[in-house]
């Protein structure tokens, strides 16, 4: 644990002659760790991991990911999650800007984000421990497709032959 540790270190020779050395010793925090998914998703310790399945990756819907964060025994971690819309740029260059969405807490290991339209996110994630130190941020991609939009024409209309109607239909998406 991070602290000031006083040592002591007594020398006794065989004629009963002592020399007695004190100094101090300064443990300093660690910070802790994240890391990124590797190329075929395999979830390891200080990973994240995008869990929801590529069948369910459509505009709307809600994006889940897990990650991990390893620090010295016995440390609380907060998570911190930011997600945005994926630009090429790495979590480190986006820090310090306005996300899409944002959750943290701590121990929150799994996070679920909606997207409401479709093509590329990053989501990143940074662990901090108890000294508020900060892992570098971890990364996770998800791309989501397209949902078609919905059409409506209104009820059935019957008009008789010469007669104007009145149509309306709807749209969304």
């Amino acid at each position: 644990v991070q602290d000031r540790y006083p040592v002591e270190l007594v020398v006794q020779d065989k004629d009963g002659g002592r020399a007695v050395v004190a100094i101090v010793v300064n443990v300093l925090n660690v910070a802790p760790r994240a890391g990124d998914v590797d190329d075929q998703g395999d979830f390891q310790e200080g990973a994240l991991e995008l869990l929801t399945r590529a069948a369910d990756r459509v505009e709307g819907s809600n994006i889940w990911f897990r990650g991990a964060g390893s620090d010295t025994p016995g440390d609380d971690l907060s998570y911190i999650w930011t997600a945005w819309r994926d630009a090429g740029q790495s979590c480190a260059e986006l820090q310090g800007g306005q996300p899409l969405a944002q959750q943290s807490g701590l121990n929150l290991r799994e996070v679920g984000f909606t997207f409401g339209d479709n093509g590329d996110y990053l989501v990143c994630l940074v662990v901090r421990d108890e000294a508020q130190e900060d892992s570098p941020p971890a990364s996770g991609r998800v791309t989501l497709i397209n949902v078609a939009p919905t059409a409506s024409a209104g009820d059935e209309r019957v008009a008789a032959e010469g007669e104007a109607i009145v149509l309306e239909g709807a749209g969304q998406d």
